[in-house]
């Protein structure tokens, strides 16, 4: 999972920065024909995505179990097989 999120996390910082390039009103890009909405709306999306991607993992890592969880089954175990 932490490699995924890690692949999830490059892929929106790649994008993030394209975007702010194209978002830029300056005029340093000739991808200016419409003054950056598109940019900003995708800028937009990706904080969006940014917010899910950080509501899954904290609600994935509150589902892993504790080691002390996990050892209190793996005792369980032990004890019914005895």
């Amino acid at each position: 999972m932490i490699i995924i999120t890690q692949i999830l996390e490059n892929q929106i910082a790649l994008l993030k920065k394209c975007a702010e390039f194209y978002a830029n009103e300056t005029g340093l890009s000739d991808i200016d024909l419409d003054g950056g909405f598109i940019a900003r709306e995708t800028l937009a999306a990706v904080k969006n995505l940014e917010e899910q991607s950080k509501a899954f993992s904290d609600q994935y890592e509150e589902k892993l179990p504790t080691t002390e969880d996990f050892l209190k089954e793996v005792q369980k175990i032990v004890d019914q097989h005895k």
